[in-house]
């Protein structure tokens, strides 16, 4: 039997905006818990810098970015506060 390990969203749908207008996006916080809590991992693609580090305190497994030195930079904050 196949199982799903991991589940990736694209950055963009876990914030309201301009393009996601909904108002049950459920905090992040425990959206990581629950997907750990089931036993995968989260994966986030195109954040930006700002949100990139919001999603590694919050403990995401894994992030896809474009302007890795940028998002290297950012995360390095994150790991040394």
């Amino acid at each position: 039997m196949l199982l799903v390990r991991l589940l990736s969203v694209h950055a963009g749908s876990l914030w309201r905006n301009s393009s996601n207008v909904r108002h049950d996006i459920p905090p992040l916080e425990w959206l990581v818990t629950e997907v750990h809590e089931s036993g995968r991992e989260l994966m986030v693609w195109c954040p930006s810098a700002p949100r990139a580090r919001r999603l590694a305190v919050a403990g995401v497994d894994a992030l896809v970015v474009d302007d890795v030195p940028r998002q290297v930079r950012e995360l390095d904050q994150v790991r040394n506060s």
